[in-house]
C-alpha cells in the first residue's frame, strides 16, 4: 500500500511523518528529496535561486523524478505489498507549479511536468490531505511565513488532484487537529501489521 501525506507546507505532515517512523517499523518512508538536492545542483535557495533562473516548472519536474523510489519498476528493493508511506507526493509538486508558475519555461515544461506527475500519483493508493489554517503558519528554509501564499497553494492542490484525475475516494480529509489524534487517524487508515 503507497500512502502520501499531502498539503501546503506549514500544516503538520512531517510532525505526523516522523512518529510514523517509530510507530510502523515494517514501512518503508520516503520524505521530499528536494530539501536536500538543491546543494548537488550548486543552489542554495530553491525559490530565491533555481526558481528565478529556471522557472518552478523545472524546479517541479527535477523535484518529482526524485520519486522513482515509489515506483516499483524503478526500486526493486520494494517489496510487492510493503506498506510505503510519503512526506508529500507529485500532487503536492503541481500545486506549487500552479501557485508560481511564472516564466516562459513553465509553459514549455506543463506537459512533461503535468505528465509525470500523473503518473506518479496514479501509484498511490491513499492520500492523506492535511488542512490549512489548524496551526499557526511558521516559516522555514524553503517555504515563507506568507498565509495568504499558503492558502493559494492549498487551493491549488485540489486544482491538482482534479487534473491529474485523482479519485476522491483515494482521498482522505484529516479531520483530528491535534498530533496526537491526526496520528491516531493515521494509524486508523494504514493496514495491520
Amino acid at each position: 500500500m503507497l500512502v502520501a501525506l499531502t498539503g501546503t507546507h506549514g500544516v503538520g505532515k512531517t510532525s505526523v511523518f516522523e512518529p510514523l517512523k517509530l510507530l510502523c517499523p515494517e514501512a518503508a518512508f520516503f520524505s521530499e528529496a528536494v530539501r536536500h538536492q538543491m546543494k548537488a545542483f550548486g543552489f542554495g535557495h530553491p525559490i530565491n535561486d533555481f526558481c528565478r533562473t529556471y522557472g518552478i516548472g523545472a524546479f517541479e519536474l527535477m523535484n518529482m523524478n526524485a520519486w522513482s523510489v515509489i515506483d516499483p519498476a524503478v526500486n526493486t528493493t520494494l517489496l510487492p505489498g510493503r506498506l510505503v508511506i510519503t512526506d508529500r507526493c507529485a500532487v503536492d509538486s503541481i500545486a506549487y507549479y500552479l501557485a508560481m508558475r511564472s516564466t516562459v519555461f513553465d509553459s514549455v515544461l506543463e506537459r512533461p511536468v503535468l505528465s509525470i506527475a500523473r503518473y506518479y500519483a496514479s501509484l498511490y493508493d491513499r492520500f492523506v490531505y492535511f488542512p490549512c489554517g489548524v496551526f499557526p503558519l511558521v516559516g522555514d528554509a524553503m517555504r515563507p511565513a506568507d498565509a495568504a501564499f499558503q492558502q493559494k497553494v492549498d487551493a491549488c492542490l485540489w486544482q491538482a488532484f482534479d487534473l491529474l484525475e485523482v479519485p476522491e475516494r483515494k482521498i482522505h480529509r484529516l479531520q483530528a487537529t491535534d498530533l496526537d489524534g491526526r496520528l491516531n487517524e493515521m494509524l486508523s487508515l494504514l493496514p495491520a501489521p
